[in-house]
């Protein structure tokens, strides 16, 4: 988050950069305070409508990476993390964590 956001204003924007997309009814279903040796940091899940799709706007770091943007359903979301491999702590908290996620995005949209 920038200084001057709420989190719905750097949701929005974070879209934006990373998939191009335009979003309205955004609406935060689940949050999550990670701490990390002295520092937190708060991750917020949240929903929304897509009302236009654009071009994704990736930093060159991200693009060195190989990073590409796929849309896939949330069901297809779910199968490709648990089919992940995870070798650490960390990755399996991070698997843990997005299949949690994941699962309450399904819940609030059924």
């Amino acid at each position: 988050m920038e200084w001057e956001e709420d989190k719905i204003e750097a949701f929005r924007r974070e879209i934006r950069e990373e998939t191009g997309c335009e979003i309205e009814n955004i609406k935060e279903i689940w949050k999550v305070i990670e701490k990390v040796a002295d520092w937190e940091q708060i991750n917020y899940c949240m929903i929304w409508k897509i009302v236009s799709k654009w071009e994704p706007h990736f930093t060159d770091k991200e693009i060195e990476r190989w990073c590409q943007l796929k849309w896939v359903s949330l069901e297809d979301s779910v199968a490709l993390i648990k089919n992940e491999e995870t070798s650490t702590d960390d990755a399996k908290f991070k698997q843990e964590r997005e299949l949690y996620i994941l699962e309450k995005a399904i819940e609030e949209l059924n």
